[in-house]
């Protein structure tokens, strides 16, 4: 199985061109419904070069490979302790308590197998955590940053992306704001097999979200562990967003919206969130890490 994502969107940004990064833009659509239940976000989106309406549910509620184990460029456990014990962080997620949704706020667990543990392939022994979904329902683990309310967030994590599917769209990170009324707003989402991200860099009030989608120059490998990095400045004028795929840059935006008077809550997800796939996708996360400022 695999797993993917991508989106349109529109707002005036300024950017910085990293060797073939493109950007392209439109309006935002707004849609109803989604594969989990929960406060939406909603974005008009794109796979490849078809437009899908998308309902960018930012996060849903719950109560609660054969391929050796290798490292391919991810974070690897170096420590008897183990990854989460031999740092500090404000959040570390590295599946190795037997646990895979261990230390996580919202657990939307999706289809049966969905949500699981794999002891076979992973940066942080022994085991990674495995995310899925299809048509019907998709798995995701949310982290709340409250109480603190940061103006910068960065995420670190080791991911095993996806082709892009013959129809639909997967989300695979997710960076968003809780805002009041139960809606939610996605900063930076990084989306399907890592060639497409977008980023909400205006806030038009009652308006809802607009949003713009970067093409990158590379992806993220469908076999083998990406290290990635997320940073975003939060700022309602003045906000930026840097992504790092394997230690290079792939994007760099300054100058940009990237919240709102109105914010709640923080959160980071990880998620093999589905809208509108015609067959099961999955993906798989390791050693994640988030630290604010």
């Amino acid at each position: 199985m695999t797993s993917c994502l991508a989106v349109s969107t529109a707002a005036c940004t300024l950017f910085e061109p990293l060797g073939g990064l493109t950007r392209e833009t439109s309006s935002k659509e707004h849609a109803e419904g989604g594969s989990e239940a929960g406060p939406s976000s909603d974005a008009g989106s794109d796979a490849s070069t078809a437009d899908v309406t998308n309902p960018m549910d930012a996060h849903g509620e719950s109560s609660a490979s054969d391929a050796p184990a290798v490292d391919m460029g991810g974070a690897s456990d170096t420590s008897a302790l183990g990854f989460c014990q031999s740092g500090t962080h404000f959040f570390c997620a590295d599946f190795d308590e037997g646990n895979v949704d261990a230390g996580w706020s919202v657990v939307t667990p999706g289809n049966a197998g969905d949500l699981a543990l794999d002891t076979q392939t992973y940066t942080s022994a022994p085991a990674s955590a495995q995310l899925g979904g299809d048509q019907n329902a998709s798995a995701a683990l949310t982290k709340y940053l409250s109480p603190t309310v940061p103006a910068h967030v960065h995420v670190e994590l080791d991911v095993i992306g996806c082709a892009v599917p013959s129809a639909g769209v997967v989300s695979l990170v997710n960076v968003g704001q809780d805002l009041p009324g139960n809606t939610s707003e996605n900063v930076l989402r990084v989306q399907s097999d890592g060639s497409t991200v977008f980023i909400a860099d205006q806030y038009p009030g009652d308006g809802g979200e607009a949003y713009n989608r970067y093409i990158l120059p590379s992806g993220l490998s469908t076999t083998s562990w990406t290290h990635v990095v997320l940073d975003v400045l939060l700022s309602e004028t003045n906000g930026s967003v840097t992504v790092t795929f394997g230690g290079t840059q792939v994007l760099s935006v300054t100058g940009i919206p990237t919240s709102s008077a109105n914010v709640t809550d923080t959160f980071v997800a990880i998620e093999a969130r589905t809208f509108q796939v015609t067959a099961a996708e999955t993906a798989s996360f390791d050693s994640v890490t988030v630290d604010l400022q």
